[in-house]
């Protein structure tokens, strides 16, 4: 057995954990709608893990899998649980593409409450829980690690800190951005042309126990692997 099967078959005992429950639909005040979303993206965190074994085993038909994936799989997922649990109240949901490493090859989510949008990310892997809003500037912890989402016009920019110093994570220019172009774009994501910054390395990021856990291997070898833990500072 080489060692992507062993790993696998250890990582997919943290499948989606049953026992977080997703909120039934409700129709509340405009004025909670953010608290309540954010609580729904606290919940998915949880419930549902990053990782990349899809496209490294060749399942590129894969998406939006109850056993977690990349960036797209989660997001369309996500999507589909807010309009479920939101469908009688005023939110707008659409997919967004955000640019990594000036390349915009990431999906997130862009999310109209109250005349007011945000942007939702529960596809990088880190632990983002809380709506990025595109008329101010925000700071924000979780499991120890430092996010700062920074307003310039029509631009924001995500910084990170994992205690090595601050990062940038991405650019999220908002604007209009048509969807079916976008989910094109994410049924070609595996396509030689469109290599991702994980191509061919393993990255598997999951909640268990209140710790956030990075599992990285950069030449699918025990050699490089890596495993980090940050503790829930709640």
């Amino acid at each position: 057995m080489s060692f992507l099967d062993k790993i696998s078959t250890w990582l997919f005992k943290f499948k989606y954990r049953k026992d977080i429950p997703i909120s039934k639909e409700y129709v509340i005040h405009h004025s909670l709608l953010k608290e309540k979303i954010e609580e729904e993206i606290e919940n998915y965190l949880k419930k549902y893990p990053f990782h990349n074994l899809f496209s490294l085993y060749n399942l590129t038909e894969v998406i939006a899998s109850e056993y977690g994936g990349t960036c797209s799989d989660r997001t369309i997922q996500f999507k589909k649980i807010l309009n479920e649990i939101f469908q009688y109240n005023s939110v707008n949901i659409q997919l967004h593409r955000a640019f990594i490493n000036g390349k915009k090859t990431h999906t997130i989510l862009k999310i109209e409450i109250d005349k007011k949008t945000y942007f939702c990310d529960v596809g990088m892997g880190f632990p983002i829980n809380r709506l990025l809003p595109s008329h101010k500037n925000i700071k924000f912890n979780n499991y120890g690690i430092k996010f700062k989402s920074v307003v310039n016009n029509n631009e924001l920019m995500i910084y990170i800190d994992e205690g090595q110093g601050e990062q940038e994570l991405m650019k999220i220019v908002n604007e209009v951005q048509n969807q079916e172009k976008i989910e094109e774009e994410i049924s070609q994501r595996w396509d030689k042309r469109h290599e991702l910054p994980f191509h061919n390395k393993l990255r598997y990021f999951f909640i268990h126990n209140n710790k956030y856990y990075q599992i990285k291997d950069n030449d699918l070898s025990f050699n490089s692997l890596s495993v980090k833990v940050f503790e829930d500072e709640k």
